[in-house]
């Protein structure tokens, strides 16, 4: 038997009636196989829904099969809300594609511990969900140059590069569309930000979807990822 606690990150249907659930936890991505999840009657057909936190007992070898499952938390306050939960989705639609990257699980799983119940209570909860992200690429190793020109090293800053992967100064804008000084400050803010010490996170509308917008543009460059939540999240923002 082995027990195990974490985020539903996707789960699929397998043969008439059961599911495939695939779990995030402190040691990364795993699943196991809930028989009867999908059957009306089952007590797993809500258990197993995308987002909740469980404690799962599992046996066997191969394919694990589900003996036991507890429910942790299962954040309705998210899920009432279509943009809040989509926002989720996306989170859990990135650690799913990244799971299998060299991170430090532990630390990452530990984030999305803190944030989802932010996420759950707070009404400005856009700037959790970027701060993932930023805080994501430092666990990938592809957190950007924020301090001065990763071209030449000065200090004269004037934008930041998808591509060059930082800011540069005005000798070295890209001809890409070249992300403002305020949208980099913003990034580092969320960056650097220590969830032990909380502080005020307000950015004005201009800035959050430049923020989303530089946030897409490097996770497509560096990752070619986008996931669907995000054009969904497309559609009903408008960005």
């Amino acid at each position: 038997m082995t027990e195990s606690e974490g985020f539903v990150l996707k789960r699929m249907d397998y043969k008439e009636s059961s599911k495939i659930v695939f779990l995030y936890t402190a040691a990364g991505k795993t699943s196991f196989l809930v028989h009867g999840a999908n059957k009306l009657q089952s007590p797993f057909l809500a258990k197993t829904e995308v987002l909740n936190k469980l404690r799962v007992t599992t046996e066997g070898r191969g394919l694990k099969i589900a003996k036991d499952i507890d429910t942790l938390e299962i954040f309705p306050a998210i899920k009432q809300d279509l943009v809040k939960y989509t926002y989720c989705l996306h989170v859990l639609e990135t650690v799913y594609f990244l799971a299998e990257s060299d991170i430090d699980h532990a630390k990452l799983y530990g984030f999305l511990d803190k944030i989802f119940p932010k996420i759950a209570t707070e009404t400005d909860y856009v700037p959790y969900i970027y701060m993932f992200e930023t805080k994501l690429l430092y666990l990938l190793g592809l957190q950007p140059e924020l301090k001065q020109c990763i071209v030449c090293r000065k200090e004269n800053l004037s934008g930041f590069s998808v591509s060059e992967g930082g800011v540069v100064c005005g000798d070295h804008l890209p001809s890409e569309k070249p992300y403002s000084l305020k949208t980099v400050l913003a990034f580092s803010r969320l960056y650097h930000y220590d969830l032990e010490k909380p502080s005020a996170l307000l950015f004005d509308l201009e800035t959050v979807k430049d923020l989303r917008l530089l946030l897409d543009d490097y996770y497509h460059y560096h990752l070619n990822l986008e996931t669907k939540s995000r054009s969904i999240l497309r559609g009903l923002l408008g960005y």
